[in-house]
């Protein structure tokens, strides 16, 4: 640095720079730096460049680009004005200043490396850039508290553009047009496309089109392959095992004819980064489990590991709780997060005790497994994080499974909104197919539910009602004595 202090610095790209209409490309360092870059003396030395500091020209080789005019950066940075403390799981409105002043109208954008740092999370606003003090919404998403410290950049401040409306009445004629023609010239994946046809056959055109709108701003947040997921840094996974020793298993026995299937699918989990191979002194097998439709379940056995594991006593909501707070809501939206536990990071210093064996190596998991005993409480945790304040009032959640609830559509459209927003922010992703919008009656955690009430799901009990009535002494008998074993009795 210009003061003698060394400045490290994260790599170097090869930048293409266009002065005027002269097009060079030179080679740059990339540092962790909140000042625009320069051109320094070795680009000016290499590329034989000469100021006029009169008349404000440039002359690069033999070509003279013009006058040099100072560009004005339009975004800035949003600095914490004063040193403040934010409790966990709490937010507060915490006073900011620019870098530089600014006039009208600028929208509020949080700067990526604070979450990361911090773990705090700051709320998008529209703001007055001419006001001395920025007021800027912070969230503590940890468990801790957390000291802000004046001079921390927080966010940016880009100026934003105003568009004036007005009313238009719109006569008969026009309305009837503008319902036969309700499509909206934008393109979103097939599954999207399905979820909209699905969540809106109770809906108007008008209405449609506010979904489509929905769906379409918020794509990003929904997975549109098998490994598709999302990956949120508010929190990883930990394995506390105490003092206990590693715990060594062997692989169990595979028939020949499934072994395509266990390498097709540690195939997929390496290319998504799902797992990666171990040199662990851990180890758990692997069992692959046939479900309904004929497709296998990868899963490992982590009784074991269980066993020595310190539990999380973290609490999951009652359901009874949840189905009453359900009560006086017309409109249901059902979310369901894409292959939920691995969007969260394991600990680096735990991926060792998740190795499993396999017929062609031992392999760790980057992400939180299923089977682990402390799994539904580390995402019960996160989901509660990313919803603080919607949980209870907008929506309900059980791990993965998120109702969001209204008495009018308006209101779902907006509560849906504040829902897809945080889960964007919180770089989480949700399954389409597993999801349906604007309904009155929806499948949730077991029951039916609509504005009359909540009923058992008929899938639940319809092997019950299925079961056929005894018609001999024998199949009562039958009947009788299973019912005895079984604890129905």
């Amino acid at each position: 640095m210009a003061n003698g202090q060394p400045l490290g610095y994260d790599g170097f790209a090869t930048f293409s720079l266009i002065i005027k209409e002269k097009l060079v490309q030179y080679e740059v360092w990339v540092a962790d730096i909140e000042t625009e870059g320069i051109l320094g003396i070795d680009f000016l030395r290499d590329y034989n460049c000469q100021i006029e500091a009169g008349s404000g020209k440039v002359t690069i080789g033999e070509q003279t680009s013009g006058n040099v005019e100072q560009v004005e950066v339009s975004c800035c940075r949003i600095r914490i004005a004063e040193n403040v403390m934010i409790p966990p799981g709490c937010e507060a409105v915490v006073p900011g200043s620019l870098e530089k002043k600014s006039n009208g109208i600028a929208v509020v954008e949080m700067l990526p490396r604070f979450l990361e740092k911090h773990g705090m999370m700051v709320a998008r606003a529209v703001v007055d850039a001419s006001m001395s003090v920025i007021p800027v919404r912070v969230l503590n998403l940890t468990d801790q508290h957390k000291t802000i410290y004046e001079g921390t950049n927080v966010a940016t401040c880009e100026p934003a553009k105003e568009i004036s409306c007005r009313m238009i009445n719109t006569s008969p004629t026009e309305e009837k047009c503008s319902q036969e023609s309700t499509e909206v010239p934008r393109e979103i994946h097939a599954d999207l496309k399905d979820l909209l046809d699905r969540s809106t056959n109770l809906l108007e055109p008008r209405q449609r089109d506010q979904v489509m709108n929905l769906l379409y701003a918020y794509r990003d947040t929904f997975a549109t392959t098998s490994i598709d997921i999302g990956k949120t840094n508010l929190v990883k996974h930990k394995i506390n095992t105490g003092t206990e020793r590693p715990i060594r298993q062997t692989a169990r026995r595979l028939p020949t004819h499934r072994r395509d299937k266990e390498q097709a699918e540690v195939q997929r989990m390496l290319e998504g980064g799902i797992i990666q191979p171990s040199s662990s002194p851990w180890s758990s097998p692997i069992v692959l489990v046939t479900k309904k439709d004929g497709s296998t379940r990868f899963c490992v056995d982590y009784r074991r590991l269980n066993d020595i594991t310190i539990k999380d006593s973290y609490p999951l909501p009652r359901i009874d709780d949840s189905l009453d707070a359900l009560s006086g809501a017309k409109w249901f939206s059902t979310l369901d997060m894409k292959s939920g536990y691995w969007q969260v990071e394991m600990d680096p210093d735990d991926k060792s005790k998740t190795a499993f064996i396999t017929t062609s190596g031992l392999y760790e998991f980057n992400v939180l497994p299923f089977g682990l005993c402390n799994a539904p409480a580390t995402f019960e945790r996160l989901m509660e994080r990313v919803l603080k304040g919607l949980h209870w009032q907008t929506c309900l959640l059980y791990l993965d499974d998120i109702i969001v609830f209204s008495k009018t559509f308006d209101e779902e459209l907006v509560r849906l909104t504040q829902v897809f927003n945080r889960i964007k922010e919180a770089g989480l992703k949700l399954n389409p197919q597993k999801c349906c919008l604007f309904q009155q009656e929806v499948s949730y955690l077991g029951h039916l539910v609509s504005c009359e009430g909540v009923s058992t799901d008929p899938v639940k009990v319809k092997a019950v009602k299925d079961w056929p009535t005894p018609m001999t002494v024998t199949q009562l008998r039958a009947s009788w004595v299973s019912a005895l074993t079984t604890g129905s009795l």
